[in-house]
């Protein structure tokens, strides 16, 4: 779930409407869109190949595009991009998780919601937040 400080947001749209930029996407879309910073990532299949792509979220201008894998015999699709927030989410949620610092009270929500705001790049992170967010 998406949380904004704007206070008059558009509640409606058109082709022509409230649109800021178009993206066409080569494939089958598969997910909800997902914006992190300043970056906009999409799913998509063409094909057999399943495909991430990440949008520069304030012109719609495609900055990478890299086929997400499958381990043989795994059913479970990667990103083998680095900068995937997906990948930060669940070393953030391992990292505070029992197995190892134990942060009580710091759980999916609160990290996916740090992550999303720009104030998590790294585990390290955690100790450098000197502000109330209010979520």
């Amino acid at each position: 779930m998406g949380i904004s400080a704007e206070s008059e947001l558009a509640t409606d749209w058109s082709t022509d409407r409230n649109v800021l930029w178009r993206f066409a996407d080569p494939g089958l879309g598969h997910s909800s869109p997902i914006v992190w910073k300043d970056a906009l990532f999409l799913t998509t299949a063409s094909g057999d190949s399943r495909l991430l792509i990440r949008l520069d979220a304030r012109t719609g201008e495609e900055v990478w595009r890299r086929e997400v894998v499958r381990a043989p015999g795994e059913v479970a699709v990667r990103c083998p991009n680095p900068e995937c927030p997906a990948k930060l989410v669940e070393a953030l949620k391992h990292f505070v998780g029992r197995g190892a610092m134990d942060i009580d009270g710091l759980g999916m929500k609160t990290i996916s919601q740090l992550v999303t705001r720009g104030l998590m790049d790294d585990p390290a992170d955690l100790y450098s937040l000197t502000r109330v967010v209010e979520f």
